[in-house]
């Protein structure tokens, strides 16, 4: 019977040791398994974080511009609402706040009503329609303004010209027959 004991006590001993480990190991599993977990949540919270702040930078760049063309827009005697849609339909032809915030500031210059503002809006989504990135659209813009303004072509319209199938030359002698940037203006929208 002390034999019977001693081995039993043996049995015993082992069977709790195997059971100690067993809950050692158990435990450094989970504590592996919650540190990883958190290390995970770290992860995505670092993300979402991250994600935040892009959202509130590009945010206030939105914002800036916005302010810029409304500005610009308000001073030539046009609406914020205006500002508002001709951005709007550029960015969603272009799908670049940049060039779509450079060209909507061309036409505020340029645009002498809510009217004249869509109709080169839609004449510049059209020409990027037809074009492509072989017409840059805030160029065009900018050589529309600027051939308005002196009356000779300039920049990206000359190229917008071409394109069409126009002479540069002989759009230039219609420009001097115009009185006024109006009138020069009125010209290049109905030629384009």
């Amino acid at each position: 019977a002390g034999v019977n004991t001693r081995e039993e006590l043996d049995k015993l001993t082992e069977k709790n040791e195997k059971f100690k480990q067993s809950l050692k190991d158990l435990s450094d599993g989970a504590l592996k398994g919650a540190v990883a977990g958190l290390a995970g949540i770290g992860t995505a919270i670092v993300g979402t974080l991250s994600g935040m702040n892009n959202l509130v930078n590009e945010t206030a760049e939105l914002r800036t511009q916005m302010g810029m063309l409304e500005t610009a827009f308000t001073e030539n005697g046009l609406s914020a609402e205006t500002a508002q849609k001709t951005y709007k339909d550029l960015f969603g032809v272009l799908g670049d706040s940049g060039q779509a915030t450079e060209a909507s500031q061309h036409i505020a210059q340029l645009a002498k009503s809510e009217e004249e503002a869509e109709k080169i809006t839609n004449i510049l989504t059209g020409v990027y329609s037809k074009f492509g990135n072989s017409l840059p659209i805030e160029g065009l813009a900018e050589g529309i303004s600027v051939t308005a303004q002196l009356g000779e072509v300039n920049g990206s319209m000359a190229d917008a010209l071409e394109f069409a199938g126009h002479s540069v030359d002989d759009f230039n002698e219609e420009l001097k027959k115009c009185n006024s940037e109006e009138e020069r203006s009125q010209l290049i929208t109905d030629k384009l």
